[in-house]
């Protein structure tokens, strides 16, 4: 495991990406404590890459580069990959996912303010309000079932303090808002 390694739970399975510039795709058995190799992604993945299931597919983040927008469904019941719609730019280091039970949501990274909505149905993105601060490596997001949450990430070596950003994600008016700093 390396950089754009990343994991997501079906209810059954844990389902992970390598990163480490490879396209290499596990599934983790919990009751018997196996892993099994399954198809790899249509490309290899790196900085920025992310899962998320929606209850029916997995969709994943390539990220990797200065020029990777490749965005995936993979379908669980016949181990396959199918390309979607790409991103609007490209996706590195602090890439990330969560669901909202309509709509997945994403981080660009790459100490960018980017924030995208996918919309499932129409297979589309839409920019919606920046961050306040610029995401990078450690970019994260979780959704409590009215706001999304994001953690602003740093710049790995980056002299000076550390950024312990944090904010909330207001999904019916689009804003966002500062919250207590993390320690």
């Amino acid at each position: 495991m390396e950089e754009g390694g990343a994991l997501t739970f079906d209810g059954t399975y844990i389902y992970a990406l390598q990163g480490d510039n490879t396209a290499n795709f596990w599934r983790y058995d919990i009751a018997s404590d196996i892993w099994t190799a399954m198809n790899q992604t249509g490309a290899s993945v790196k900085a920025g890459a992310a899962l998320i299931f929606n209850g029916t597919y997995i969709y994943a983040l390539q990220g990797n580069s200065a020029t990777a927008r490749g965005f995936w469904r993979y379908q669980i019941a016949s181990d396959t990959w199918t390309a979607m719609n790409q991103t609007p730019s490209n996706v590195n280091a602090g890439g990330a996912l969560v669901y909202d039970g309509t709509y997945i949501y994403a981080l660009r990274g790459s100490n960018q303010y980017d924030f995208w909505r996918y919309d499932i149905a129409s297979d589309n993105w839409t920019a919606l309000n920046q961050t306040p601060e610029g995401v990078n490596a450690g970019g994260a997001l979780t959704y409590d079932g009215t706001y999304i949450y994001a953690l602003a990430g740093d710049s790995p070596g980056k002299p000076g303090p550390v950024k312990r950003k944090f904010w909330r994600y207001d999904i019916a008016n689009d804003t966002w808002i500062s919250r207590a700093d993390t320690l």
